[in-house]
């Protein structure tokens, strides 16, 4: 049987926190454009503070590790993806049919 288009379908919240998860990484809910300019909003400022990062280092005359630096900017994706999936979670769903 086909699956019925999602206009068609009733959209059920995800409450279990694992399933809400799988359905964040496969991408099958959407998103309000409110959240979407947020993580625009997040986005952007991650990767200015990444390129603070760079532009401190690049001066010649400063000494630095290049491993805690690395750690830096994994720290700064890493915080972008967290405060992005804070604002992606509560949207989970799933839709089905009407039974």
């Amino acid at each position: 049987m086909a699956e019925l288009p999602v206009e068609k379908r009733k959209r059920v919240d995800i409450t279990d926190p694992v399933e809400a998860r799988v359905a964040m990484v496969n991408g099958n809910f959407p998103l309000p454009d409110e959240t979407k300019a947020a993580m625009r909003e997040l986005y952007k400022a991650s990767a200015e503070y990444a390129a603070t990062l760079e532009r401190i280092v690049a001066k010649s005359a400063l000494k630095f590790d290049k491993g805690r630096l690395i750690h830096a900017v994994d720290l700064a994706q890493t915080a972008k993806d967290t405060a992005c999936q804070a604002l992606i979670l509560p949207h989970a769903c799933k839709f089905v049919e009407d039974a």
